[in-house]
């Protein structure tokens, strides 16, 4: 908290904290240096807005990014922060509200195209989903996430080697972002390259954090029972259900495998 609380005492020498919490200021409303704290104010708090989010204190990183757009109404970040919280939560609706008033203050922003672009995935709407995608890859080439993104919706369309294509492109302007590699894999896994997929999930699970790896432990456990090995299949189920022992999919997995290995 010592961005809001530095914040709040620098606008407490420009304007009060109840113009903070009451009427939105605007840089209007400010002579000019005042209007230059407005916006080096709401910089402060969306910054704290996207390190609370990490924390996934949704409730404190909302409240950064409201105030920082109460400031700074141009401050694209933190519409984008607010979406992301949004899409987090699966309030799909909201979060293209804030993402679409990112796109309006500046249309080539990568940032705010790749998370509209998650958004109408998750909606369903592949080919809008590409469109915001195919924005975010002209803007930045280097948005190894947009090319994952276009990657799992070509996926999800049945567009198996151009989902590859992109997971590719993906690694190689990132080789250690996880995510394209488990991607990858689960798209190998659906064409019937077992072999090729496990060396993917290998990958994703050296990158992933323990927690995060559950499901690439998942995926190559299913990999490892198509090719037979039910002893690495097993093995691979067993860290799965130490991560989770709740998860649902590991333990009927754990069962189908004892069955075939019991016959």
């Amino acid at each position: 908290m010592r961005r809001f609380l530095l914040a709040i005492s620098l606008y407490a020498g420009i304007g009060g904290f109840g113009s903070v919490c009451g009427a939105p200021s605007t840089a209007a409303d400010e002579p000019k240096a005042g209007a230059q704290f407005l916006a080096m104010i709401a910089q402060f708090c969306s910054d704290e807005g996207d390190e609370l989010y990490l924390e996934r204190d949704f409730n404190g990183a909302m409240w950064g990014y409201t105030v920082a757009i109460r400031l700074d109404p141009q401050l694209l970040g933190a519409y984008v922060g607010r979406g992301n919280i949004y899409y987090d939560k699966g309030e799909l609706d909201r979060a293209l509200t804030e993402y679409n008033a990112a796109i309006r203050i500046n249309p080539d922003s990568a940032y705010a195209r790749n998370g509209r672009g998650n958004t109408h995935q998750s909606k369903g709407n592949y080919d809008l989903a590409i469109l915001d995608y195919d924005a975010a890859i002209h803007s930045n080439p280097t948005a190894a996430n947009a090319f994952n993104g276009r990657g799992n919706t070509y996926d999800l369309k049945g567009e198996y080697e151009r989902a590859i294509q992109d997971y590719d492109q993906s690694i190689r302007l990132n080789p250690n972002y996880a995510l394209p590699y488990y991607d990858r894999a689960n798209t190998m896994v659906r064409l019937g390259k077992f072999a090729r997929a496990i060396e993917d999930y290998d990958q994703a699970i050296k990158l992933y954090d323990r927690h995060a790896s559950l499901n690439a432990r998942i995926g190559r456990s299913f990999a490892f029972e198509k090719l037979g090995d039910y002893e690495k299949a097993i093995a691979d189920i067993d860290v799965a259900l130490k991560i989770d022992p709740g998860d649902p999919v590991a333990t009927a997995s754990k069962a189908r495998l004892m069955a075939l290995t019991s016959r």
